[in-house]
């Protein structure tokens, strides 16, 4: 999620500052970078570019094993490299807010290499298992090559599901995993994707539930039948596997504490995640301290009216 945030921002402030000045050298470089850094995204993330109305990329679902945390590393030491070397004096306001947002994206990125987020790549709240209906509905579905392109990524489900199960297993035998609490409702979820005797009604299948008449009827009944049997012999039996992993062996064997102290070198890995989501520099016990100083203030106000 973050990531999409910071593309979507960083395009829409260089587009700002593309209206009111013609770039110098410094500035060129700069939007080289950002376009650089953009279309890296894309290609690497295929499903946040399908999200954000980018279809070169409809036939792929994201790369989930680990070796990808390693490109993604070397990728944000490059872009950090070459954001030093611009002269940010010579920026303009919009431009120079761009380059600290991507810099500090790239520095975080690159400082998150070394904890292993990877194997919370599942969970009942933002686990990636929720996005893919919304990836497949997302898709142009205009003609038979669209339903072609949907077709290809329903086919490669199972393959993700078995990246997502390689993980998830990883990240047992490391002891990183979601709290159990957290993870209870998580089979189940799985599991609703393909529930149902009829195979259209599961919220893989919604593309092919409503093919547009832009579609020759006899396509149309062909693409259905297809995408029945790869959902019938492919897709669901791979989910129904999955669910079985989640339930009988994940979920027993995940950890039955809840805080990140409880994790691998957790105390920083929070503190990396606070300064993510907080945008401040400020410690865990600092941030607490705030709040709690917020809320007696709060408290304060309301004994008083």
């Amino acid at each position: 999620m973050l990531h999409r945030v910071m593309v979507v921002t960083l395009g829409f402030l260089l587009a700002l500052a593309s209206l009111f000045a013609q770039p110098n050298e410094a500035a060129k470089q700069f939007h080289q970078v950002a376009a650089a850094d953009t279309e890296y995204r894309r290609v690497t993330f295929p499903e946040g570019a399908t999200l954000q109305g980018d279809h070169r990329f409809n036939n792929r679902w994201n790369d989930y094993s680990l070796r990808r945390r390693d490109a993604a590393a070397s990728h944000a030491k490059q872009i950090l490299a070459r954001l030093d070397a611009i002269d940010t004096t010579q920026l303009n306001e919009q431009d120079a807010l761009s380059h600290q947002l991507l810099r500090r994206q790239s520095a975080l990125q690159l400082e998150s290499h070394q904890f292993p987020e990877d194997y919370l790549v599942l969970d009942q709240m933002r686990g990636r298992h929720l996005t893919t209906p919304n990836v497949l509905q997302t898709m142009p579905r205009r003609t038979v090559a669209d339903f072609e392109t949907i077709l290809v990524r329903l086919d490669a489900l199972p393959v993700v599901l078995k990246q997502w199960e390689e993980l998830l297993r990883e990240g047992l035998t490391k002891g990183v995993t979601p709290p159990q609490a957290a993870i209870a409702e998580l089979p189940h979820q799985v599991l609703e994707q393909v529930a149902g005797a009829d195979a259209l009604a599961a919220p893989l299948m919604v593309p092919f539930t409503s093919i547009p008449n832009t579609v020759p009827k006899e396509a149309a009944d062909l693409l259905r039948q297809r995408a029945n049997r790869v959902f019938t012999e492919k897709v669901k039996p791979a989910y129904e596997a999955f669910h079985r992993f989640l339930a009988d062996t994940y979920l027993p064997r995940a950890r039955r504490t809840n805080g990140f102290s409880d994790l691998p070198n957790g105390a920083a890995w929070y503190a990396l995640e606070l300064r993510r989501h907080t945008t401040t520099n400020l410690t865990p016990r600092e941030l607490h301290d705030y709040a709690m100083r917020e809320i007696d203030e709060l408290v304060s106000q309301m004994q008083a009216a």
